[in-house]
């Protein structure tokens, strides 16, 4: 999760037309806490790029060139949706909040069912359920 904000800053940032360098590779010998914090701080470091951004700027993306909106429902995407896959691999429970989800959903999955609960259209459009109507997608 780290990473992908780094890159998704660091594309933004530079309005990088191909692929950049991974910024970091991981420490395995950091602690879960330093980690959360780095998540933290790389979060505020893609917020204060966007909000640095010039109207229309747009970045390389492997999907497509992305503008300012397209790489913060990105951020907010991996955020939630590794959290996700941590909680639910420890059995606890996670739910982001819908204020947060629902934009996510609209901005990055237009073609996602319009109706219904907004994490399960996440979850869905992510590969990682069914819906009830709809077969889980793979992995791409």
């Amino acid at each position: 999760m780290v990473d992908a904000l780094a890159l998704y800053a660091a594309h933004l940032a530079t309005r990088a037309t191909e692929r950049l360098p991974v910024p970091r590779n991981g420490d395995p010998s950091q602690s879960v806490a330093a980690l959360l914090r780095l998540l933290g701080a790389m979060g505020s470091v893609l917020a204060e790029v966007a909000r640095a951004a010039p109207p229309h700027t747009r970045a390389f993306h492997p999907a497509g060139m992305a503008d300012v909106s397209g790489f913060l429902a990105m951020g907010c995407t991996e955020t939630v949706i590794h959290t996700f896959d941590i909680t639910h691999g420890l059995g606890k429970p996670f739910r982001p909040p819908d204020d947060v989800v629902q934009p996510v959903v609209r901005r990055l999955f237009p073609w996602a069912p319009s109706e219904g609960d907004s994490w399960c259209l996440l979850l869905w459009a992510t590969g990682r359920c069914a819906l009830p109507d709809r077969d889980r997608l793979g992995p791409d």
